[in-house]
């Protein structure tokens, strides 16, 4: 069996809203601390979450997770600020 590798996807595609959200899944935040965070209701991050999982055809919040974070996904507020 062949080592795990990144679906190659293009984040490009992603609105800024929608990178927002997944650079805060890709830190392990819940869909509440999300919300909290973005001012948004759970309601409303469930929809990202949706579709974060078709733009980019990965499925579970732990894929979603770790591609999140090694593709480096980052709003550009934390872009602008180095953060």
């Amino acid at each position: 069996m062949s080592a795990a590798r990144l679906p190659s996807r293009d984040p490009s595609a992603l609105c800024p809203a929608e990178k927002r959200v997944l650079a805060l899944v890709g830190q392990g935040l819940s869909n509440s601390e999300i919300g909290d965070e973005l001012l948004i209701t759970n309601n409303t991050v469930r929809c990202y979450m949706k579709r974060l999982h078709e733009k980019l055809d990965i499925q579970g919040r732990s894929r979603l997770a770790v591609w999140a974070s090694k593709a480096e996904i980052e709003t550009e507020a934390q872009h602008a600020t180095g953060a």
